[in-house]
Order: C-alpha cells, then sequence, then structure tokens
C-alpha cells in the first residue's frame, strides 16, 4: 500500500466514522451551555452539574468503542448512558464540589480584597 493510498483510507475512515462523534460532543456541548447558563441565573442549579457526568461516561463509551472496533451506531451513546450510569454521576458528584468549594473561594477571595468581612477564621 502506498502512502496516498493509506492517507486516502484514514481519511475516508475519518469522514465515515469522526461525524457521529461530533454529533454526541455537539450534544453534550449544548447540554453542557445549559446548564453552565442556568446555573449562572438560579444559584442552586450548580448542583446539575451532577447530571453532567453520566452524559459525558457515554460519550467516553462511545469514544472508546470507536477506538476497538472501529464501527460506531449512534444508539451505543444510550448503551453507554445504560451502562456507566453510575461511575458518571459519582464524576459529576467530584465536578460539583469542586465548583461549589470554587465559588465559595472566589467569593471569600473577593470579600477580603473589598474589605467586606473577616478572613476564614
Amino acid at each position: 500500500m502506498t502512502l496516498r493510498r493509506a492517507l486516502g483510507a484514514a481519511a475516508a475512515d475519518l469522514y465515515h466514522q469522526s461525524w457521529r462523534l461530533v454529533v454526541l460532543n455537539a450534544m453534550l456541548g449544548v447540554f453542557l451551555v445549559g446548564v453552565v447558563l442556568t446555573s449562572l441565573a438560579i444559584r442552586p442549579a450548580i448542583l446539575l452539574v451532577v447530571l453532567l457526568g453520566p452524559a459525558v461516561a457515554a460519550v467516553m463509551h462511545c469514544t472508546v468503542t470507536l477506538a476497538q472496533t472501529e464501527e460506531l451506531r449512534l444508539t451505543e451513546a444510550v448503551v453507554g448512558l445504560r451502562r456507566h450510569w453510575r461511575r458518571g454521576l459519582a464524576l459529576g458528584v467530584l465536578v460539583a464540589a469542586a465548583a461549589i468549594l470554587g465559588a465559595i473561594a472566589v467569593r471569600s477571595i473577593r470579600r477580603r480584597e473589598l474589605g467586606l468581612g473577616p478572613w476564614l477564621r
């Protein structure tokens, strides 16, 4: 096989399989933007970040399936969600905890810089 033919086959495979990951990543991005905008408008909605974990786990399942089998159907996202929702939920809890702690830290630093109250005592 020549280099040109190998690159052509790789480009064709990229075209035929990658669009499915583009669709899944776009759906994940829309969900992420929705959660971020909602949490900016309603502070307690930051807990919705927990729901991002299972969605990320489903996309990762699809990525691994594509890498292992070189074949991907969009129904694999549902299979991945069913199979990995617990791990995804744990990931979401960790991300939500980090986001909440980060928000508390930023608020505390801002209050200290503005002289609005005592630093953590």
